[in-house]
C-alpha cells in the first residue's frame, strides 16, 4: 500500500480513509484485536524537502511521537540515509518539556545517539487497535500515535486508534522511558478541596480553597495557599478528599472523589507556606468527566502542556 505524503498526514492525524480500513479489516464480522501498519511504505513520488517540512512542523507543535513515526514509515522505505539520520538528531537535541505530552524523543528512544536510536526505531512497531469506549486497547507498552472515534464502520463502533508498540530494552527497562498518555493542561482555576474520613478528624481540616493547575482525565494537581501552617504535609499522602470545580460559565460545581498521590511543600515570601497536592480521581461521575474533557478542548483558554503528575509522584517516592 503506497502512500504519498499528504495520505501519510492524514493518517498521523487521526483521519483514516476508507482504503486504508479496507485494507485493515477483514472481510467478516469479527472484532480486529490488533492490525499492523500495511506494507509497502511511500509512493516514490515524495518529495525530500516536502517531508522535511512535515516532520518539522510535528516537531515544532509539540507532536513528537507523529515525526518519529513519520521517520519509522519513510525509514521502512528509504533505509537509514544520511537525511533521515540528520532529521532524527534534531528530534533527539529537543529540550522542551512543557510543550507536549509526549516524550522527549530522546527519553521515549533512550538515548540520543542518532544510529542507536534509528536501530530502537526498525525494532518497534505501529499497528492499529480498536478503541473500547473512551479507552484504547494498547497495552502498557505502547504510545498512542493518533485516533479517530468514529471510522464510519461497525465494527469499529468506538473508533480506531494508531499506536506505537514499544518491543526493546534500555538499561534492562521496557520502554517508553516515560508515563504520559493522558492530555494535561495547564488551567489555574479556583476550587475548593473538601476534606473526608479519619483526616478531617486528625488535621481539622474542612473546606480549603485552592488553585487547580493542571488537570486531566485522570487526575489533577492543585496549589492552596496555607499561611497558618495547618497541611500536615507528607501525612496528607493517601487520604481521600471532594474536589469541587467550578467553570466559569457553570453555576454548579463539578465534584469527586479522589485520593492525594503527593505531597510538596514551601515557603513563599508573597504567601508564606505553599502546598501542592497531586490528586487521583476515584470513580468520578460521567459528568465530571464530560467537563473534564470540555476543558481539555482545544481553544479552551490560554493553556499549556505539562509534564504528567505521576512522573512528579515517582520523583517524590
Amino acid at each position: 500500500m503506497n502512500l504519498d505524503l499528504l495520505q501519510l498526514r492524514e493518517i498521523l492525524e487521526g483521519c483514516y480513509g476508507k482504503a486504508l480500513l479496507d485494507r485493515l479489516l477483514p472481510e467478516d464480522d469479527e472484532y480486529p484485536e490488533r492490525m499492523p501498519f500495511p506494507e509497502g511504505g511511500l509512493s516514490e513520488e515524495v518529495d525530500a524537502d516536502a517531508l522535511a517540512d512535515l516532520y518539522r512542523e510535528c516537531l515544532s507543535t509539540g507532536a513528537y511521537l507523529r515525526a518519529l513515526s513519520l521517520l519509522k514509515i519513510v525509514g521502512e522505505a528509504w533505509g537509514p540515509t544520511p537525511e533521515l539520520l540528520s532529521l532524527l538528531s534534531e528530534a533527539l537535541d529537543l529540550e522542551d518539556q512543557e510543550l507536549s505530552t509526549d516524550p522527549l524523543p530522546r527519553e521515549f528512544l533512550g538515548t540520543q545517539r542518532a544510529r542507536l536510536a534509528w536501530s530502537v526505531i526498525q525494532k518497534d512497531t505501529l499497528a492499529f487497535a480498536p478503541c473500547d469506549g473512551t479507552k484504547v486497547n494498547h497495552g502498557s507498552a505502547a504510545w498512542i500515535v493518533s485516533r479517530a472515534d468514529d471510522v464510519g464502520d461497525p465494527r469499529l463502533p468506538d473508533g480506531l486508534a494508531l499506536v506505537w508498540l514499544s518491543t526493546t530494552r534500555v538499561a534492562g527497562a521496557l520502554r517508553p522511558a516515560g508515563t504520559r498518555k493522558q492530555s494535561r493542561r495547564r488551567l489555574e482555576l479556583s476550587c475548593n478541596i473538601v476534606f473526608v474520613g479519619p483526616i478531617r478528624e486528625k488535621t481539622g481540616l474542612s473546606r480549603v480553597s485552592a488553585e487547580l493547575q493542571d488537570l486531566s482525565d485522570t487526575g489533577a494537581g492543585v496549589q492552596v495557599r496555607d499561611r497558618f501552617g495547618r497541611m500536615a504535609g507528607a501525612s496528607l499522602k493517601g487520604s481521600r478528599v471532594r474536589l469541587e470545580l467550578r467553570k466559569p460559565d457553570q453555576k454548579d460545581p463539578m465534584v469527586t472523589l479522589a485520593t492525594i498521590r503527593w505531597v510538596d511543600q514551601e515557603t513563599s515570601e508573597t504567601h508564606g507556606q505553599v502546598c501542592r497536592l497531586g490528586l487521583k480521581f476515584e470513580d468520578p461521575p460521567q459528568e465530571f468527566l464530560s467537563s473534564v474533557e470540555e476543558l481539555l478542548s482545544p481553544g479552551k483558554g490560554d493553556v499549556q502542556y505539562l509534564w504528567s503528575l505521576w512522573e512528579s509522584d515517582s520523583k517524590k517516592a
